[in-house]
């Protein structure tokens, strides 16, 4: 699924003014793996036991969210470019 959506964002990429509600449909995407991230910190005691030791693990589950608030935030902003 994430080489699809990666194919979508290129195909739209040097014409997105045409298209700016599939840049919605992409931020709410975004919306929403950033809430199930903040919904599996929050569940954090129920698997930092399995991963304490394991540094690669602990920052991919701690970190792994954070690019979808930025990308999101970007994505957002130009479905907004593409409705001026």
């Amino acid at each position: 699924m994430i080489l699809l959506w990666g194919a979508a964002h290129i195909s739209v990429a040097w014409d997105y003014s045409s298209v700016p509600f599939l840049f919605l449909v992409f931020a709410i995407e975004k919306v929403f793996y950033v809430v199930h991230w903040i919904k599996w910190l929050r569940r954090r005691d129920r698997w930092i036991d399995a991963v304490k030791d394991d540094f690669l693990a602990n920052g991919f589950f701690h970190l792994y969210g954070l690019p979808d608030v930025f990308f999101g935030a970007a994505l957002f902003a130009i479905f907004i470019l593409g409705l001026l």
